[in-house]
């Protein structure tokens, strides 16, 4: 165990963490009590009970095989098995045991490289569910057992040290699928809770659209609902992701082309991204009659899309070109052209949310927007599209 204590603490749930139970005086299949009548299981219906099990191993094999050890012991003790008949004749269908194989086999064959293969038969890629299973916990306890997993899970107070030693080594199948999904939820919602504290921080809450909040609690209120209005609100749910969210995973970049017919030569650059990255460094001088061009992108942890400013000082003189350009990932791109003259100007965060606040929005038409100094003239323009393209020429004013 670390000598640190885990600032994670995990809490188990208010269900029993033991092991599981049958209640032989309720249908073996569903366990709840209902007013449907029980039937007791002949010895052919046992058969094709253990047949679906077997081919299931799903939670009810796992609860058989804990309460009697071997699951071929169903048939020697002494026990009369319940069931309701919806639930034996769902459970045993052909149908449902033939398309539940299917899925089974299809999901096998995708995924490229089994740990287990079915020993009866070398050509089958045919495994069991449990097998599989416990072979990749037993290949994550290898890799993160010592990388912090081991102790997150004991310090956390939930299991004992022995105990997370057997489900990392894929010898506790039930308590190692509880366990995991612990960790997972627990590092999710601290994933969550940092990434609300850095909204915060940064005055991102008030960006995010309100109608992502309603849609959230809508969510949650009928998650357990299983009419036909939930389907309405999963459609709402992907229309909304579809508009905030996906939009964040394009790849939007800004092409800026710099042409200089003045006679003066533009050097010294300066450029500052505050959201997404430049393809390529900036040529430190941009001689009269050369075009230069430049590539900014988003990348796909960029909140705001790619936006950043370029200077360029203009030799010769005390004048410089403050080039601002926006793509956000949702709403109107937007760019700002302004000569500043004298102490040499940062391309930093104030003068990029100094020129954000001045921007010219394109909306539907494009349009030429100019900026003059003492000798020069800059113009420039830029189009709505998600891979946007922007000029801008400087010339002689005389």
């Amino acid at each position: 165990m670390s000598q640190f204590g885990s600032p994670l603490k995990l809490t188990p749930t208010s269900a029993k963490r033991g092991k599981s139970s049958l209640d032989w005086q309720e249908c073996i299949i569903c366990q709840i009590k209902s007013p449907e009548k029980l039937y007791i299981f002949t010895d052919k219906g046992k058969v094709s009970f253990i047949e679906a099990t077997k081919l299931r191993k799903d939670e009810i094999y796992l609860k058989i095989v804990e309460e009697l050890s071997s699951i071929n012991q169903f048939f020697s003790e002494n026990i009369d098995v319940k069931y309701h008949r919806s639930c034996c004749k769902s459970y045993t269908s052909k149908q449902n045991l033939s398309c539940y194989k299917q899925d089974f086999m299809e999901t096998e064959e995708n995924i490229g490289g089994a740990c287990i293969f079915s020993p009866a038969a070398s050509t089958s890629r045919i495994t069991t569910r449990s097998e599989w299973y416990s072979c990749i916990f037993s290949c994550i306890g290898k890799l993160w057992a010592d990388g912090g997993l081991r102790d997150l899970m004991v310090d956390s107070g939930v299991y004992a040290g022995c105990t997370v030693d057997q489900m990392l080594l894929g010898k506790q199948f039930n308590r190692s699928v509880r366990g995991l999904t612990l960790v997972y939820e627990a590092l999710r919602s601290l994933w969550f809770a940092s990434f609300f504290k850095w909204c915060e921080e940064n005055d991102g809450i008030d960006a995010i659209p309100k109608d992502v909040w309603v849609m959230l609690s809508k969510c949650q209120a009928k998650f357990s609902d299983e009419s036909e209005s939930y389907k309405d609100v999963l459609n709402e749910l992907t229309i909304l992701y579809t508009t905030h969210v996906l939009p964040l995973t394009c790849r939007k970049s800004v092409s800026l082309m710099i042409k200089n017919s003045s006679n003066r030569t533009l050097c010294k650059p300066k450029v500052y991204t505050a959201s997404g990255k430049i393809y390529k460094n900036l040529p430190n001088q941009i001689f009269p009659g050369e075009d230069v061009t430049l590539g900014f992108h988003k990348t796909r942890i960029s909140f705001r899309g790619a936006e950043g400013v370029v200077v360029y000082n203009i030799g010769g003189t005390e004048d410089q070109l403050c080039i601002y350009y926006c793509m956000p990932y949702v709403g109107f791109n937007g760019f700002k052209l302004e000569w500043k003259t004298g102490q040499s100007i940062f391309a930093d965060v104030n003068l990029c949310n100094e020129m954000a606040k001045q921007q010219w929005e394109i909306k539907n038409a494009l349009s030429w927007h100019d900026e003059f100094a003492k000798d020069l003239t800059v113009t420039g323009f830029m189009d709505q599209a998600d891979k946007a393209h922007m000029i801008v020429e400087i010339f002689n004013r005389h």
